[in-house]
């Protein structure tokens, strides 16, 4: 059993003072999820003599763990299996068992901590990683609905929980299930349960909604919600076998008119039909124009199939006066005008 001064006399004899030096591994960020309920593991990076220490709060006491040498370590019975000390292979490891201890359950800040490691060689070198106990979320669901160039997401967390907190949410946009590109990250909305994670601790219940855009480039894109910490992913459902948009360009309009193009110099009705084979996803509006030097109409009549506009239809007498009378098809499609086809009239024929 290792012997353990207590923490002003075991500061005072090794000079303690934290500097770059050590590395502690896994800690991105300084700072490392352990999830509850299972064991997660640190490797210190340096050859020499090491010993572990947790620091607790935010007093800035230490309390000494391990002291590991060569090929063996000797761990600290003061916290009853939570923090485990070895040597494996060449690397001194700290592992840090956040099952249902005992201790766990009486006080979470001890794993709420710094888990500092010091290369005894070295006086002044220490690495360090903050620690925060996690409980991977429970009864996820994400949902997606789009209006138009709209994507409404909502995502409802059963139970959460984080020692340090905050509580957060991060959106995604995947095209074609490759290029991923992070749209904006929240604060989630959390309230208390009753479920709890150690004696003065509950578990969190939790939401985030989001309202993001759908790109004019087509392929198939995905909304992917990360919830923070500790960091997991859900795809958002457009619905229950659906987690995907699929964004399409409208087919190229079409305009079709009678009579031909020469009207001959007398009263004569003509007739114009805009269509497009298809509108597109988010679908896109049939646009009809008629103009002489300026727009002068606008069709307004249409046949509609699934409730889309799939024709418009126009009709304009013209006489001698109206020469050069021209009519258009275009699909809004978007911010975009996609132009078509036109026609002129020409009452004056030579």
């Amino acid at each position: 059993m290792l012997t353990i001064m207590t923490t002003t006399n075991l500061l005072l004899v090794i000079g303690f003072s934290i500097t770059k030096g050590a590395i502690v591994l896994p800690c991105g960020n300084n700072l490392t999820d352990v999830p509850y309920g299972q064991k997660t593991v640190f490797a210190c990076n340096t050859e020499g003599q090491v010993q572990w220490h947790i620091q607790l709060g935010n007093s800035g006491s230490f309390e000494l763990l391990a002291q590991c040498e060569v090929e063996s370590c000797y761990t600290s019975t003061t916290f009853s299996g939570l923090f485990v000390a070895q040597v494996t292979e060449g690397q001194r490891i700290m592992t840090v068992d956040a099952a249902n201890h005992t201790k766990l359950w009486q006080t979470v800040h001890l794993v709420n901590g710094s888990l500092v490691c010091r290369d005894t060689t070295r006086s002044t070198t220490v690495g360090r990683c903050d620690l925060n106990l996690v409980y991977l979320p429970e009864d996820v669901s994400c949902r997606a609905v789009n209006t138009f160039w709209s994507v409404h997401v909502l995502c409802v967390i059963g139970k959460v929980f984080s020692s340090r907190g905050p509580y957060r949410c991060e959106l995604f946009r995947l095209k074609d299930d490759s290029d991923k590109q992070q749209l904006e990250t929240i604060t989630m909305t959390t309230s208390p349960t009753s479920d709890k994670i150690t004696r003065d601790a509950v578990k969190m219940s939790g939401g985030c909604r989001f309202t993001s855009t759908i790109p004019e480039e087509e392929g198939n894109y995905s909304f992917v919600v990360s919830v923070l910490p500790p960091k997991l992913s859900y795809f958002a459902k457009f619905s229950e076998e659906r987690t995907w948009y699929l964004t399409e360009r409208p087919s190229p309009p079409r305009l079709s008119c009678w009579p031909s193009s020469c009207v001959l110099g007398h009263t004569v009705i003509v007739k114009c039909t805009c269509t497009a084979q298809r509108l597109g996803q988010p679908t896109g509006r049939l646009q009809l124009l008629v103009g002489n030097r300026t727009l002068v109409a606008m069709a307004t009549s249409s046949e509609q199939e699934n409730g889309q506009i799939r024709e418009l239809h126009h009709a304009l007498a013209l006489g001698a006066d109206d020469n050069e009378t021209w009519f258009r098809c275009d699909v809004l499609w978007g911010a975009e005008v996609i132009v078509g086809e036109d026609y002129t009239a020409n009452v004056i024929c030579k």
